[in-house]
């Protein structure tokens, strides 16, 4: 902001008869932001390739911007004074300021305001064009041979349709539309004599280009041939009234109005989209962190990237900052419906699931006919049509966990019930016989081998495993596995640790 800022600062300066040294500062500084501007586009050539640059519309109107800078620096130095364009070049240089509008909210949000507007400035604009060309018309048959007056010259009047269109586009800014009124009223001397004439009953010659009057000059009037007259008078003074009044009521005020409200109204819609749950900083949050996840650009991220993009986002799409994510995160991704596409989502699907899940609302059947053509068009083809969701995918990874739980419980379960019973055991021979500690030691170290000691581990370790690839999925075995990893502990004491009674899972026979 503060490179373009300084840019804009350095144009105002350039002025009329300014001296040589000031010309080459000028030149010298439109160098250096030029060389800022190319070196910026390059790296973000390096940095998201270029591609994926030509793709956002902004970094191609600053590569428009870049190549008109460049294409000047090269002109100027190169002395060429006989091109026409190099003038248009150099104010081309002023497209600079508006690189401050993706940078500022303010014009971002009037400029997105002004777009909103435009479909609808467009059905208002056809209007008013009809209501012109109608008005035009009827100049044209009402005051085409008006007498030229003050107002009513060769560059405003009525005698062809462009002529008519430009005089009704200057009536709209109201200036002097009530003198061009007053000069389509004109009744006297507004007969025109088109060639020399001389009436020999009178001893009188008329010269061409007289305006005689009809009251004054009727007895002169009556001895002319009517071929060598024109009649430029109003045909009525009222019907110039009706025009001119009813087009500024109608044109003028009306349909300006009307475009005023439009503007007016989008940009009162706009800020209640600020107030809405879903705002345009949450859209643009979920943007970079997909762009964080998927590097190449290609639309699309892993399933279980899911939980991850999640974690980044903070409510209301997201859980950043809340407590009990993982139950959160399954909730989430089971109330809402992205396609599973061969372990992949796409950025459009899971935008649209992600906010439709807080801010969604039932459309009518043709909108939401109409937004859903727009979608499809963006999405990949797929032949076969998709089965599964990632609540499928989260649901099934939810299942494996839970039966390789189970299947855990079920291996170690009669290694726990004999544990359990040496431990009754133990107990009730260390009241019968104090001294007896040292041989259950001995005993239970004797018959728990090392493999049975690593099958324990495994198991515990391929459970960890399982429920370590998706958070919140697979809770159901995390008591089990936490009981599980206590007894390894209690069983892998050293044989010679003083308070090691771990007897073995034989010890019974």
């Amino acid at each position: 902001i503060v490179v373009i800022l300084s840019n804009v600062l350095c144009m105002f300066m350039v002025h009329y008869g300014q001296g040589p040294k000031w010309d080459v500062a000028m030149s010298a500084s439109n160098i250096v932001f030029t060389g800022i501007f190319v070196i910026e586009m390059i790296l973000k050539w390096i940095s998201i390739s270029i591609t994926p640059y030509f793709q956002d519309g902004w970094n191609i109107f600053d590569f428009i911007v870049v190549v008109v800078s460049v294409l000047g620096v090269i002109l100027d130095y190169a002395q060429i004074s006989s091109l026409t364009f190099l003038p248009l070049l150099r104010v081309l240089r002023v497209l600079r300021i508006f690189k401050l509008i993706p940078k500022a909210k303010g014009l971002r949000t009037m400029l997105m305001t002004l777009l909103w507007s435009l479909p609808a400035l467009g059905n208002v604009g056809a209007v008013l064009f009809m209501f012109m060309f109608i008005y035009a018309i009827i100049g044209m048959n009402l005051f085409g041979n008006i007498k030229f007056a003050d107002q009513i010259t060769r560059l405003a009047n009525f005698r062809d349709f462009p002529t008519a269109m430009i005089t009704l586009f200057r009536i709209i800014t109201g200036e002097n539309w009530t003198q061009l009124m007053s000069d389509c009223m004109v009744k006297s001397n507004c007969i025109y004599v088109k060639e020399t004439y001389t009436v020999m009953a009178l001893n009188t010659t008329v010269m061409r280009g007289t305006y005689l009057d009809g009251a004054d000059n009727s007895t002169l009037i009556s001895f002319l041939p009517d071929n060598i007259m024109q009649n430029q008078c109003s045909p009525a003074p009222i019907l110039a009234i009706m025009f001119f009044c009813s087009y500024m009521l109608v044109v003028a005020y009306l349909m300006l109005q009307l475009i005023i409200g439009i503007i007016l109204e989008n940009i009162e819609v706009h800020a209640s989209i600020e107030t809405m749950s879903i705002k345009q900083s949450h859209i643009q949050l979920f943007v970079e962190t997909w762009e964080e996840l998927d590097v190449h650009g290609t639309g699309y991220i892993d399933a279980p990237s899911l939980t991850a993009l999640l974690l980044a986002i903070p409510s209301p799409m997201g859980v950043k900052g809340q407590d009990h994510v993982a139950m959160r995160i399954q909730e989430i991704v089971q109330s809402v419906n992205i396609p599973f596409r061969n372990n992949r989502i796409h950025f459009l699907e899971t935008l649209h699931a992600l906010a439709g899940r807080v801010a969604g609302a039932a459309l009518p059947a043709d909108e939401e006919y109409m937004i859903h053509n727009k979608m499809i068009q963006r999405l990949p083809k797929e032949e076969v049509p998709l089965k599964y969701s990632v609540g499928d995918y989260y649901a099934a990874l939810y299942v494996k966990t839970s039966i390789k739980g189970f299947l855990a419980r079920a291996k170690l379960k009669p290694l726990f019930d004999a544990y359990l019973a040496q431990e009754k055991e133990q107990d009730a021979l260390l009241k019968a016989n104090p001294n007896a500690a040292i041989m259950l030691k001995a005993r239970a170290m004797a018959t728990l081998s090392r493999r049975q000691r690593d099958e324990i581990l495994s198991t515990v370790t391929s459970i960890k495993g399982t429920s370590g690839h998706q958070d919140g999925v697979g809770k159901g075995s995390d008591t089990c596995q936490q009981h599980q990893e206590g007894s390894l502990q209690q069983q892998q004491q050293e044989p010679d640790s003083p308070d090691s009674s771990v007897p073995a899972p034989h010890s019974r026979r």
